[in-house]
């Protein structure tokens, strides 16, 4: 960093003491560096002949103490950062091999259960020990026994994951993705399972898939591709629709498409995946429709696109949406 210093002020001095090229580039220029290099403005008054401009003794003397000064303190603080650099990467190792240890530790051990958890805006595709694939979304959970049961295969899902279900040649077994009330029951197919707040969604690309619910009253619900059905727990009832399955499977390739959506569903969706908490001034706000197509690492993209209709405040991780003119 001194010898930054150094030739940025020898730069400066030089052409200080000898101020042969008057021009207002070479001026605003030398503005710049005289204010950066010691804190204030330099005047070069307009009406001053620079071309016979001569620094007085004394005046390059104290600006090159001042060099010596800036060039001292710097590598002193450049040291302390090495240093203090240098011992919190070692505590950081430390740490991270701790947690490290820990998580195997309690992989392998916890009643001989896998499990995988990704963070807001991250994403993992897992192979499970059939073979099949699993991506699992953002804020997500997914686990299963190490050693699966005889004739069974079974997962447990908190959050969304994208399946794709390779089917047992020899020796068919059942793949069960279990969420809250509901499980997904199918021997080869590519689905997505998206389980938040009492409400289970399966969409279906291809193949096919039995839905078991925990209601025994209720008649297994049995799916073809281009279907969604959404369960709610809660109220024991599914919905059954045909959809554009690229909508609800986009993030797996790194998109978000919202198609025509209500601003409230957009919220949702934002808040469980990236961990943003979107608020509407006014809940009209929410009912009010948009389609966009963005890359899901890039969600800032979206607030941008609705500030041109709407005043966005932001405090920390909660977002408030104001009607235009109306933010207080």
């Amino acid at each position: 960093m001194g010898d930054v210093w150094y030739m940025r002020s020898m730069h400066l001095l030089n052409n200080l003491t000898d101020m042969s090229h008057d021009s207002p580039d070479h001026r605003s220029s030398l503005r710049r560096l005289f204010d950066d290099l010691f804190g204030k403005k330099l005047d070069l008054s307009e009406e001053f002949d620079f071309r016979h401009r001569q620094l007085p003794p004394e005046e390059v003397k104290e600006a090159r103490q001042q060099l010596l000064s800036h060039i001292e303190e710097e590598e002193q603080a450049s040291t302390s950062r090495r240093r203090f650099l240098k011992y919190w990467s070692g505590v950081a190792a430390t740490v991270v091999l701790l947690l490290i240890g820990s998580i195997t530790y309690w992989v392998v051990s916890r009643d001989n259960t896998v499990q995988y958890t990704t963070g807001f805006g991250v994403t993992q595709e897992i192979t499970l020990p059939d073979k099949s694939t699993v991506v699992l979304n953002a804020n997500s959970t997914l686990r299963y026994h190490k050693e699966w049961k005889q004739g069974l295969r079974e997962v447990w899902l908190e959050g969304e994951a994208y399946f794709s279900v390779v089917k047992d040649v020899n020796t068919p077994r059942k793949f069960l993705v279990h969420t809250e009330g509901l499980a997904v029951e199918v021997l080869g197919t590519t689905f997505n399972v998206n389980q938040r707040a009492k409400t289970t969604e399966v969409v279906l690309t291809s193949g096919r898939v039995k839905l078991n619910l925990d209601n025994p009253e209720q008649e297994k619900v049995l799916m073809q591709p281009g279907e969604l059905v959404a369960y709610s727990s809660q109220t024991q009832r599914y919905v059954k629709q045909p959809i554009d399955t690229k909508i609800y499977t986009s993030w797996k390739d790194n998109l978000l498409i919202f198609k025509n959506q209500p601003l409230r569903e957009i919220a949702r969706t934002i808040e469980d995946r990236y961990g943003y908490v979107i608020r509407f001034d006014d809940p009209k706000i929410g009912e009010e429709h948009f389609t966009t197509t963005l890359p899901a690492d890039q969600v800032d993209i979206l607030f941008t696109m609705l500030a041109s209709s709407y005043d966005i405040h932001q405090e920390q991780s909660t977002i408030t949406l104001y009607e235009k003119g109306k933010e207080p």
